[in-house]
């Protein structure tokens, strides 16, 4: 592994980039939920949303919050059946797998499925 050494102009750069591009996803983010930060599921009153110090409970607060407006779902029977046959697979399985699906070649091209598939 290389290290790439930058100057501290280039790293003022990428984090005015950075800062730009977290300013546009909030704004679109704003534009497609009535209320885009997370609340708590169990609290009574949105306002009362606190961000938790353990990075765990606030992944499952979030997923819970998700599932409630509906952007996610719990998984159905036949996911969770296909997902427990991979996690079932060696990891020289799941390589052999990843293997073959990067070397696929459609004819057309899958770009050209979807959009084909939206009209």
């Amino acid at each position: 592994m290389t290290v790439q050494t930058i100057s501290n102009d280039e790293v003022l750069s990428r984090l005015t980039t950075l800062e730009k591009t977290v300013v546009r996803l909030q704004t679109r983010l704003n534009m497609l939920l009535p209320n885009p930060r997370p609340v708590d599921p169990l609290a009574e009153d949105e306002e009362e949303y606190v961000p938790l110090d353990d990075p765990v409970a606030e992944k499952e607060r979030t997923i819970a919050w998700l599932r409630r407006i509906g952007a996610i779902s719990e998984p159905s029977p036949y996911t969770r059946a296909w997902a427990a046959k991979w996690e079932a697979l060696s990891e020289e399985e799941k390589k052999a797998f990843w293997k073959e699906i990067r070397s696929l070649h459609l004819d057309p091209p899958l770009s050209q499925i979807v959009l084909d598939n939206r009209r």
